[in-house]
């Protein structure tokens, strides 16, 4: 007989749905308020900060238009690029 696991999870209807990212979470009890990265709790909005919209986002914006795609696939071919060793 295998052995099985049971467990109830219960989710603030009011907490925000971070499904589509999952490097980020909101965990307040554990590193505060706010959506943070998942790996050390640092705030998100520490990044917003330190970008340059115009040149960053700009050229990131640029890029999905010209190449036919979405903000998020640009940022996912970055990483992947990125992991790769190619950037």
């Amino acid at each position: 007989m295998q052995p099985h696991a049971y467990g109830n999870a219960a989710v603030n209807p009011d907490a925000p749905n971070l499904h589509d990212y999952p490097a980020l979470t909101h965990a307040p009890q554990q590193w505060g308020e706010g959506i943070r990265f998942a790996h050390n709790g640092r705030p998100v909005e520490d990044l917003s900060s330190m970008i340059d919209d115009y040149e960053v986002i700009g050229a990131m914006d640029a890029a999905a238009r010209h190449l036919g795609v979405s903000f998020g696939d640009v940022c996912d071919a970055l990483k992947y690029l990125r992991g790769a060793g190619a950037i």
